[in-house]
């Protein structure tokens, strides 16, 4: 429903958008599997290195996410990630507070009836979302930076491409 959204904005205010019709799933749970607590981490590396390798494919010298429009995600570990891998494509990663718009653009999606979607979109924040419905506390880790990241992985021309994470639990 988010990607439907996605493409009646594009369309109602004639944006040119490059988006992506699918989801690894598979992928994202091999990387977090054990390592729950660093998930949002992990997440932001794999959706990153796909636009950074989109962004060099179509011969743009510059990238960035609609994460850094996010009051609920880790901002700083967005920029730290997003730089990081930037590097490694020879590429400006543009990174850029978009959260100051975040009250009108929530306001104006609802009066213009767009879906907003109230999780991230993995499993694990879709659970937490059902269990604080329910009354329960979801166990996710919110706040990503409190984890300590290996960010050299995340170069596409190091041999081993995954996000290696160790976390300090506070």
């Amino acid at each position: 429903m988010r990607l439907v959204a996605v493409k009646e904005m594009a369309e109602k205010f004639t944006l040119k958008m490059i988006y992506r019709d699918s989801y690894d799933l598979e992928l994202f749970l091999r990387k977090v599997v054990y390592r729950e607590d660093v998930r949002c981490g992990v997440c932001y590396g794999i959706r990153l290195k796909t636009v950074a390798q989109e962004a060099l494919n179509r011969g743009f010298r510059t990238f960035t996410s609609t994460l850094l429009y996010s009051k609920y995600q880790d901002f700083n570990g967005i920029i730290e990630i997003g730089e990081t891998i930037s590097k490694g494509y020879g590429l400006d990663f543009y990174k850029r507070d978009f959260r100051i718009g975040w009250e009108d653009g929530r306001k104006v999606s609802r009066e213009m009836g767009f879906y907003r979607q109230k999780y991230c979109g993995c499993i694990y924040s879709e659970k937490e979302r059902y269990l604080n419905e329910k009354g329960s506390r979801g166990q996710g880790v919110k706040d990503s930076s409190k984890n300590t990241r290996t960010l050299e992985s995340l170069n596409p021309r190091t041999q081993n491409n995954d996000l290696k994470c160790s976390c300090s639990n506070p």
